[in-house]
């Protein structure tokens, strides 16, 4: 009996290194490019690209993850920043003059953005300067970044994109987590009217990067590049601060960096009490975007090591927010 062949269609796909060595960096003014590597898969998928006038990040956007408008809205808030003099991964315009290229896929279409790489390598933290370091420029992205305006619509980072709409793509992994369920519907509704019943119009409200998770970012000569925009949008920019409090609240190392971040951000710009008194509400809030973030897109991830590990690791970390943010839950 001979084998029968089936088509299955791809949802998601990774992209031959070479083919886009030899089919789309041509199309971007790189001088003599000879590598193409896969380099991270993320949301996104990234490849280092190198040349004789040095390394370039090419990323393939998933299918559907942002449209267009949305990636011009993220090229063109780099553009500015970065005639601004910030230390950001700028864009490349093609020889077509376009900064976006798509591209046909096996599942459909994807978008390409070709930006410098940035030089350098991770920050270690491993003495005060990384963190005031990453505290300066975090600042200085929102200190150039606040003339920047765009006709390209692109999400806020409001309530709605970082607690309800989480929430919908969290809520079917917990159909047999009824009491956990029962507590991050209760404490998203407390963290919502916490936000909502502060003066809004005291906050400081901007352009933000998104991601500001200890990471996103390269020191090179005492000077921090960051990169990776793909989460940015206008927003309270309360948020980019507890981002970076999350984050080393999981490293177990919120101790040691938050202070210090501050000190480097005050350096440049102030911070308000009233954004201050927000900070935890919204590190909470983040872990919440983050859980819809990763369980929104499951189907391209794989499910099984959200089911258990990962959900219980989440919910701890809530409850452990609950009670800086002072909220008393009932499932206990």
């Amino acid at each position: 009996m001979n084998n029968q062949t089936l088509n299955i269609s791809a949802s998601y796909s990774t992209l031959c290194a070479s083919e886009l060595l030899h089919k789309v960096v041509p199309l971007y003014p790189i001088r003599n490019p000879q590598t193409c590597e896969f380099w991270c898969r993320g949301i996104n998928d990234s490849y280092k690209v190198t040349s004789d006038e040095g390394s370039f990040l090419l990323r393939v956007y998933r299918k559907e993850w942002r449209g267009l408008s949305e990636i011009e809205f993220e090229v063109g808030a780099l553009q500015h920043l970065h005639s601004k003099g910030a230390k950001v991964a700028y864009p490349l315009k093609s020889i077509k003059g376009s900064y976006i290229t798509s591209i046909k896929a096996p599942e459909g279409m994807r978008h390409v953005l070709i930006t410098k790489f940035a030089d350098g390598n991770a920050l270690k933290y491993k003495d005060d300067n990384d963190a005031i370091l990453y505290g300066r420029h975090a600042a200085e992205i929102h200190e150039l970044s606040s003339a920047f305006t765009t006709q390209h619509p692109r999400y806020e980072l409001n309530l709605t994109h970082l607690v309800d709409e989480p929430l919908e793509y969290i809520r079917p992994f917990f159909t047999n987590r009824k009491k956990d369920w029962a507590f991050i519907k209760r404490y998203s509704a407390f963290l919502s009217e916490q936000v909502n019943s502060a003066e809004l119009s005291e906050l400081d409200y901007g352009f933000c990067h998104g991601d500001f998770h200890c990471g996103n970012a390269h020191k090179h000569n005492d000077e921090v590049t960051f990169f990776d925009f793909d989460a940015c949008g206008f927003g309270l920019r309360v948020y980019d601060l507890a981002v970076f409090k999350w984050a080393a609240r999981l490293d177990e190392k919120e101790q040691e960096r938050w202070e210090l971040f501050l000190e480097g951000y005050r350096q440049v710009r102030e911070i308000s009490n009233n954004d201050l008194r927000l900070v935890d509400t919204f590190v909470a809030i983040r872990e919440i975007w983050l859980m819809g973030l990763l369980l929104g897109n499951s189907d391209d991830f794989s499910k099984e090591w959200m089911y258990n590990t990962y959900l219980d690791k989440s919910i701890t970390f809530l409850r452990k927010t609950a009670v800086d943010c002072h909220f008393e839950s009932d499932d206990e």
